[in-house]
């Protein structure tokens, strides 16, 4: 996975360190492919804007343009999201800690949905299509999660007329 190293060497007389002041720290990146589903979509929210049935005390935004999608680190490692992209878009750099969810947004919208956790900027953020679509995630090396989708995931018109998320049943399978 790709991450974030520090190699730290420390200078001695006799095995004794005296101070932070007598080592030598060195930062760098290693790439290597995430695993396919390793990071997944978990939830994402295609139409914000409730034009039917109204969800019971909403709390995320509902203008048309605050569209996200909530990602699930699966694996018991932080993972880098540098070099990720969601449908084309360029992710911002964010490190997903293992077991952690974090919201994919418009690069404008990262303080508005930063209120409910993790929340990273895509440049440019592709708006989601009401009725169907595709979501694709990438490293530099590939295909890490992708779902494509359709109004028939509510199994109710009234949420399919918008203000309804749609999340995974299980992560795990």
């Amino acid at each position: 996975y790709s991450n974030r190293f520090e190699l730290t060497l420390r200078f001695t007389e006799e095995g004794i360190v005296d101070s932070d002041e007598e080592s030598l720290v060195h930062s760098f990146d290693w790439h290597s492919p995430t695993p396919f589903g390793a990071i997944i979509i978990n939830e994402f929210m295609a139409d914000p804007n409730p034009k039917g049935l109204v969800p019971p005390d909403p709390v995320l935004p509902t203008a048309s343009t605050d569209e996200y999608i909530e990602l699930y680190n699966r694996t018991d490692k932080p993972i880098r999201l540098a070099g990720f992209t969601y449908n084309g878009g360029t992710v911002a750099d964010l490190t997903l800690e293992a077991g952690g969810f974090a919201l994919l947004c418009p690069a404008s919208k990262v303080g508005v949905f930063g209120e409910w956790g993790p929340a990273v900027g895509v440049s440019p953020f592709r708006a989601l299509p009401n009725t169907s679509g595709g979501i694709v995630l990438s490293d530099a090396f590939g295909i890490v999660d992708s779902l494509s989708y359709d109004t028939s995931w509510y199994h109710d018109s009234q949420k399919s007329q918008g203000g309804w998320s749609l999340e995974r049943i299980n992560p795990y399978v």
